[in-house]
């Protein structure tokens, strides 16, 4: 090891966690593993840990979580969304940050469109109008979604 040099480092610090929003609803990983369902369900999230099996519920994302207590006109995607660390510990991959991205970024182009405020979008219209429809399936066809498979 005398004779060995560092060639190249990476060009920053990789952060697994970070702050995280006081939102309008706080998602628990404890929801999460019991496979809750919530009527403003706009993910549906594959669980990411390591030995799931294909009998377990997929993990729902409600749109409160990504709405702030206290700022108009704001959502807030990916691991920093309203949850507690485990919760968020759970979501925080790729695929599941990508349709976080997805449905905040429908959910604004909705509000736009109907002159509303991000806190009062209609969420079944949304799903609806910007190919979330997958997602409000089962709550439109009266299925439990904790064994729902996509």
């Amino acid at each position: 090891m005398k004779n060995c040099c560092i060639i190249d480092t990476a060009p920053q610090v990789g952060v697994r966690s970070s702050r995280l929003l006081n939102g309008k609803y706080k998602i628990t990983r404890k929801e999460l593993m019991e496979g809750n369902t919530y009527d403003d369900c706009v993910v549906v999230a594959q669980p990411p840990y390591r030995g799931f099996e294909v009998t377990d519920s997929l993990k729902e994302i409600p749109y409160r979580s990504f709405l702030p207590n206290e700022v108009k006109g704001l959502l807030v995607a990916g691991r920093c969304l309203s949850g507690d660390f485990g919760a968020v510990e759970m979501l925080r991959v790729i695929p599941t940050v990508m349709l976080m991205g997805q449905a905040c970024g429908a959910a604004a182009a909705q509000a736009v469109k109907d002159s509303v405020e991000l806190d009062e979008i209609d969420v079944e219209k949304n799903c609806r109008e910007h190919s979330l429809s997958k997602v409000c399936s089962c709550r439109n066809k009266g299925r439990s979604k904790k064994n729902a498979r996509f």
